[in-house]
């Protein structure tokens, strides 16, 4: 619900608890479903390290095909299971990938029965349309306020009173965080607005200039709000790039081009980088030179007719011409963090912004 960061301490502790008691195997934990599924995903989740053995109980639907009507008048149990699925770490963890398979079964099934109250049919159309690691966090906020609106409202109405004081604080300290959140995003956006016309990026006829767009994609991986600094960068840097890729897809001269290439080459000047003690500016303009460089391949590509004839020639280039190089790294280098010299340029760090390129390279493609 978006309040998490208000209890850090609190949760933490919880946590702890709920790993210790993980580890020496539990009952309290390890017997009920929808608890061990919930304690499973969440220590995951939250970075600790379990492995899915505590989760083999329920690999088979087997072992609880008896048991399965039972549980039919409260759907819960079964999408916490198939929620918990999704945080499998391995493609050979074959114990998740059987939860995963047979509970978004038996979920289907039931939707089609349609005996599943209104708001829970929501929740488990949800749930496999947009997996964990694909959901984004202000909705997801939005829908879980929403819901519980919804279950205080049914435990009042059934007599089930007694916590209904801490519910409305809760309910109440969300809805105050996701709007406060909101009006941080809608300055943002003004901002970024009011930034595209100081430099008079809205007057280049051939490029799109999608200020809230951009925004929005600033916002899905860095939605806490006191990263507003990394996500004004990720904006910001998103709107250029897209408008010198615009530029190399015809809406420039090759000269004019060729002029831009050398423009990024020639860059050498300052960057404030307080946050890592150290200039950053080299590394950048280089990323920048890689990604206008690869652009002007496939100007070239374009101006000669000329089509790559494997995917060996195409994604070097492709996959740099999407323009996360720039991108990722500017606000990775704003949140804080100390980035030495040594893993900006390490292996795994390259890699990574590869694959972030390629992903993004292929989606686009298809």
């Amino acid at each position: 619900m978006g309040i998490s960061s208000d209890f850090p301490c609190e949760i933490r502790d919880i946590l702890d608890m709920t790993c210790s008691c993980w580890m020496q195997n539990e009952e309290e934990i390890m017997s009920d479903m929808a608890t061990c599924a919930k304690a499973f995903r969440l220590l995951r989740m939250n970075g600790y390290d379990i492995n899915s053995d505590g989760m083999a109980q329920f690999a088979e639907q087997s072992c609880y095909d008896d048991s399965i009507h039972a549980y039919l008048n409260d759907i819960q149990p079964w999408l916490e299971l198939y929620r918990s699925s999704q945080v499998r770490f391995s493609e050979d963890d074959l114990i998740l990938e059987n939860i995963c398979s047979w509970s978004a079964k038996l979920l289907k099934q039931q939707l089609s029965s349609r005996k599943i109250s209104k708001p829970l049919v929501q929740e488990i159309e949800y749930a496999p349309e947009f997996p964990i690691f694909a959901t984004v966090e202000p909705l997801e906020h939005k829908g879980n306020i929403e819901r519980f609106k919804t279950n205080s409202f049914q435990l009042v109405k059934s007599g089930h009173c007694g916590s209904s004081s801490a519910n409305t604080g809760i309910l109440s300290l969300a809805i105050d965080k996701f709007q406060s959140t909101q009006s941080v995003f809608q300055q943002e956006l003004q901002d970024l607005h009011r930034w595209v016309k100081e430099h008079r990026l809205d007057e280049l006829k051939f490029a799109r200039i999608l200020p809230l767009h951009t925004c929005f994609c600033a916002i899905v991986p860095l939605f806490p709000p006191e990263l507003f600094v990394p996500r004004v960068a990720l904006s910001q840097n998103a709107v250029l790039t897209t408008a010198v890729d615009d530029l190399f897809d015809g809406g420039g001269s090759m000269k004019e081009m060729r002029n831009m290439v050398e423009l990024f080459e020639k860059c050498m000047g300052a960057m404030a980088a307080q946050l890592q003690n150290r200039s950053v500016m080299d590394h950048l303009v280089e990323l920048w030179v890689v990604t206008v460089r690869t652009m002007m391949t496939e100007a070239e590509w374009v101006e000669n007719k000329y089509i790559p004839t494997t995917m060996e020639e195409y994604m070097p280039v492709a996959e740099h011409s999407f323009a996360f190089n720039p991108i990722i790294p500017t606000s990775v280098y704003l949140i804080g963090e100390p980035l030495p010299e040594e893993v900006v340029r390490s292996e795994e760090y390259t890699r990574l912004l590869q694959h972030a390129n390629t992903v993004g390279r292929l989606i686009n493609d298809v």
